[in-house]
């Protein structure tokens, strides 16, 4: 299966990350959450897969389709 990357739709703030490297998801499990104008903002898994690379920490500010996380 080809890599997939989590990006947000949104511009925000990481304000909780709910998986970790290595972690086995399932399609639409959370996998964060982005703070964007004082509401929260579940980001979840697109498939079924791995997480094999977490390329933001909590606290980070995002753009609108930036890479968060790579699921195997």
């Amino acid at each position: 299966m080809a890599k997939a990357i989590v990006t947000t739709p949104l511009p925000g703030k990481i304000s909780k990350i709910m998986c970790a490297l290595g972690d086995r998801v399932t399609a639409d499990q959370v996998l964060l959450t982005v703070e964007s104008m004082k509401m929260e903002n579940e980001i979840s898994a697109d498939h079924d897969g791995k997480v094999s690379a977490i390329l933001i920490k909590e606290g980070d500010t995002v753009a609108s389709n930036d890479p968060l996380i790579e699921i195997d």
